[in-house]
């Protein structure tokens, strides 16, 4: 059985809005596909040592202001921890201040400037369609933003559980790492009828959600 190892950032303190919900999200669509899942708590004492072992996705979450002030006060090689994931080109998902943070370090070319606060739903142009989440944000940053492997966003919190497309995409592109010669379809397999009920389900949610993100 194939396991894929999904790690994210400091789970303790970069999870201001259930931003590690998108590794259950990525997690629960891995098993429909047959997938099992293994969970892991990144640092930058032991990133180094979970790309040995293979590591499949990983997650850069939200943080106060405080939060990332603690984790950067404790943890001189954390720059280095992430600049070795993202050039490892797994895929990676920054969310919030992760984005932010990504920016303020170079390891995404991109900049930015602090704008008047944006609180809202809101829907972000991309490739797979319209993407729907909810902004705060006082920093002129692009909702959603792709460097590679690496997509950066604003969209707080689940974002993956509203843009099930997206969860796929970056499954999709887990497979295709993984298994370097295969096709994607050969790799992912058919969705089951289970997760084809809950993407209905969240289409639902997802237009509720738009009406609010129009207002």
């Amino acid at each position: 059985m194939t396991v894929f190892r999904l790690g994210a950032f400091y789970r303790d303190r970069l999870n201001l809005n259930g931003d590690f919900m998108n590794l259950s999200v990525l997690a629960k669509r891995l098993n429909w596909r047959g997938f099992e899942v293994e969970v892991l708590d990144l640092t930058a004492q032991n990133t180094a040592d979970e790309l040995a072992l293979g590591l499949d996705f990983a997650l850069i979450g939200h943080g106060s202001a405080a939060a990332w002030a603690s984790i950067f006060s404790e943890e001189a090689n954390l720059t280095r921890a992430i600049k070795l994931v993202l050039d490892s080109k797994i895929p990676t998902l920054a969310v919030a201040s992760g984005f932010e943070s990504l920016a303020d370090l170079g390891l995404v070319p991109i900049t930015y400037e602090r704008a008047e606060r944006v609180s809202k739903f809101a829907l972000a142009p991309h490739a797979l369609g319209e993407l729907l989440g909810y902004v705060n944000t006082d920093t002129n940053l692009p909702t959603i933003a792709n460097f590679g492997s690496t997509i950066c966003t604003l969209l707080h919190g689940p974002f993956l559980a509203k843009n099930a497309l997206m969860a796929d995409q970056i499954i999709d592109s887990m497979i295709a790492k993984r298994f370097t010669g295969e096709s994607t379809e050969d790799s992912a397999g058919p969705h089951n009828a289970n997760s084809e009920r809950i993407d209905r389900i969240l289409d639902e949610v997802w237009k509720l959600e738009v009406e609010l993100a129009n207002e």
